[in-house]
């Protein structure tokens, strides 16, 4: 098993940090800057209105210079963690450690909701591709602002960015008799309830089977300490 890397930033230099910690605890109101937040292994950020078991967004990383491309403030994309360097190497299926224990399962990027649009208008268009990076915790953990970011040497399988893919794959894993509900499908996708009126449409395109579920179940299956990786510390 390789040793934990850091981030490198452009140029090198000091390693990548968060710099910024902020939760969300109420539907409809701003993120609110933290001090410190405690992931946990499964769920989430504790409080924070997107931790939920089996939910890929649990954690949001946007970086510094997405900001300043945007002129936006802090806390305006609704982030948790805000990273003072370019996130763009990190690709999903990655493990970050974030200080000295809790480590994040990249997912796959996240998409602009039309609510960013209030900040500026047409914002939501602008971004799409650069809102940052969504995660689901693997492993517990108190983290601070300032705390180092580094990659851990495991790594699970890629999910697909588009909402396509990753319906294709799902559905292709469930198994015949198993009812899932349109809410449980939005949230195990990680898409916005505006996805209702496309998941019909999918439907009629679904492929061939694939492995997303398999994909998803390797986390929970970290979550609860039942770990497909050798000498895993998950």
């Amino acid at each position: 098993m390789g040793l934990i890397r850091q981030i490198k930033k452009q140029g090198g230099g000091e390693s990548v940090r968060a710099i910024e910690l902020f939760a969300k605890q109420r539907k409809g109101t701003a993120t609110t800057e933290c001090e410190k937040l405690l992931l946990r292994r499964g769920l989430g950020v504790e409080r924070d209105i997107y931790a939920i078991a089996g939910n890929p967004r649990q954690v949001l990383l946007v970086d510094t210079p997405t900001l300043a491309e945007f002129s936006l403030n802090p806390g305006d994309l609704r982030e948790n963690l805000l990273v003072d360097a370019s996130i763009d190497c990190l690709a999903s299926g990655q493990v970050l450690q974030i200080g000295q224990t809790a480590l994040v399962r990249v997912t796959f990027p996240c998409d602009p909701c039309a609510q960013l649009n209030q900040i500026q208008p047409g914002l939501a268009k602008r971004i799409k591709g650069k809102r940052g990076l969504l995660g689901i915790v693997v492993r517990d953990g108190l983290i601070h602002a300032g705390d180092e970011i580094q990659i851990a040497p495991y790594r699970f399988k890629p999910l697909p960015d588009d909402a396509k893919g990753r319906f294709t794959e799902f559905v292709a894993r469930i198994q015949h008799g198993k009812v899932v509900s349109t809410a449980q499908l939005l949230m195990a996708l990680g898409l916005a309830r505006s996805y209702y009126r496309t998941i019909p449409i999918f439907l009629k395109k679904a492929g061939d089977r694939s492995p997303f579920i398999a994909s998803l179940a390797q986390t929970v299956a970290c979550s609860q300490n039942i770990c497909p990786f050798r000498n895993s510390p998950f």
